[in-house]
């Protein structure tokens, strides 16, 4: 795969299944997915795909196109014992607006969903890489407890941070203290992480096995654009962020790791007909016909 992008990301037009399938390949072998973090060693940088059934689409969680998360917080109750990520996917699913966005690591699963609506429209199936997180990582403790923030008032790094350290013994014990909590999470907070399902997740929850799906977990918007200096253990605290807003980050927006395969909308039926002699069909992604 020739790097041509110059900074956008590249834009592949194709006519067939087998040109997805090959496309795809080709990017993995470029970039050497999957492969070793350089950070962490127990983490694998991968490919993550999604697929949306309007080429026109940005990707965006649907927390941008509602105003309803207050409402559907107060009248859906997520049930008890769910571990982290599957809370995470049961929000994904029954709330109007949350910010999390789908992704599969199959790139069948998304020419899937790049064709199975909209046939009146090209569909894309987008690819990018990251290096994910685990359900079970700090990082997404954190975020699951930004999203239980009600109002929209402006909210402290430090008060989560002291909402985090009196509520999780562990992070007391892996954390100095207050300040050092508060450089750790401004690290991710306003931009966001892919996040991998944990095992329970996995195991209760068919449809998730079969979509062999994750997330991208967008990030929140700061009182101010955050510069390098506020981002010091020093001055953390001191920044105040938006806990209803979200950012998408701009590695899915453009850059040369985002590849955008558009699907002309004549050859989507095809497609699903290969896909569906695959076994990749709405009942089966769908067990519950939800």
């Amino acid at each position: 795969m020739k790097d041509d992008t110059k900074n956008q990301y590249r834009e592949i037009r194709v006519g067939t299944y087998e040109e997805i399938i090959q496309i795809t390949k080709e990017y993995n072998q470029y970039f050497g997915l999957p492969r070793v973090s350089n950070i962490q060693n127990d983490v694998l940088v991968q490919p993550f795909y999604r697929g949306q059934s309007n080429s026109e689409w940005n990707i965006e969680p649907s927390l941008l196109h509602t105003d309803l998360l207050g409402q559907t917080r107060k009248s859906i109750k997520i049930p008890k014992g769910l571990s982290l990520f599957s809370t995470i996917a049961y929000k994904q699913h029954y709330y109007t607006g949350t910010r999390f966005i789908d992704f599969t690591m199959n790139p069948d699963i998304a020419a899937y969903f790049a064709c199975n609506k909209n046939n009146d429209k090209d569909g894309a199936v987008f690819v990018n890489y990251y290096a994910p997180h685990k359900a079970e990582w700090y990082s997404a403790i954190v975020m699951s407890e930004v999203e239980e923030i009600i109002g929209t008032d402006k909210v402290s790094l430090q008060s989560l941070s002291e909402k985090m350290f009196h509520n999780y013994p562990d992070i007391q014990k892996n954390f100095q203290d207050i300040r050092e909590l508060n450089g750790w999470i401004i690290s991710f907070l306003d931009h966001g992480f892919m996040v991998l399902p944990d095992e329970k997740s996995i195991q209760g929850n068919l449809r998730m096995q079969r979509q062999q799906g994750c997330f991208y977990v967008c990030g929140v918007m700061f009182d101010c654009e955050l510069q390098a200096n506020d981002r010091f253990f020093s001055t953390a605290g001191i920044q105040y962020f938006y806990s209803q807003s979200t950012v998408v980050p701009n590695d899915l927006k453009s850059g040369r790791y985002l590849l955008k395969i558009i699907i002309p909308k004549e050859k989507k039926v095809d497609i699903l007909k290969q896909l569906s002699d695959k076994g990749i069909t709405y009942d089966y992604l769908f067990p519950n016909g939800d």
